[in-house]
């Protein structure tokens, strides 16, 4: 009732519907047994360097990950409650699904074109058009998962051609490299 109230209020709103999202999907973990989860940000850089990593995520960021199971999903929905998307590699595009679809995505056989599922290329979204509208949106940040399936977490899949699009003068958009194991 409360997140009918605050929709015209966007950022009031995410920031309600991310609280009861972060508990409701931590609670599901500890259910499921996962009581602590253990992260560690890795630099690519040498030792000796001053900083140290961060992994702050903001609305209109691009999460690019892996996966390997459903709890993957649950974890990035408790972490960030993020936009989570499906790629179709024929139109280098993306489309917006719910967790619950992606889900499904771990026991479906991978699609190369929308129109394989019936779905209008229409309905389908650009990264960069996407992460300027979920900014401007406060929609949260953009879960890109560009294996197309869950791997076995030793090695990463083939990418998907979904950054091909890409220009590298779009400062604008945020990437965030996440693997899991």
């Amino acid at each position: 009732m409360l997140g009918t109230v605050l929709t015209p209020f966007s950022c009031v709103h995410r920031l309600w519907c991310c609280v009861g999202s972060t508990v409701c999907f931590r609670l599901i973990l500890f259910f499921s047994g996962f009581y602590s989860i253990k992260t560690e940000i890795v630099s690519l850089r040498r030792r000796g360097t001053a900083s140290s990593p961060t992994f702050s995520v903001a609305s209109g960021d691009i999460i690019v990950s892996n996966w390997t199971s459903y709890i993957d999903l649950l974890y990035m929905a408790y972490k960030w409650n993020p936009i989570f998307t499906r790629v179709f590699p024929a139109q280098s595009k993306v489309q917006i699904i719910s967790l619950w679809q992606a889900i499904q995505l771990c026991a479906a056989v991978p699609v190369l074109s929308c129109t394989e599922l019936g779905i209008h290329p229409n309905d389908l979204w650009t990264l960069s058009a996407l992460a300027k509208k979920a900014k401007q949106d406060h929609l949260g940040p953009i879960l890109v998962l560009p294996e197309g399936t869950p791997s076995n977490g030793r090695a990463l899949l083939q990418f998907n051609p979904i950054f091909k699009d890409l220009q590298p003068n779009d400062k604008d958009l945020c990437f965030h490299i996440m693997g899991l194991k």
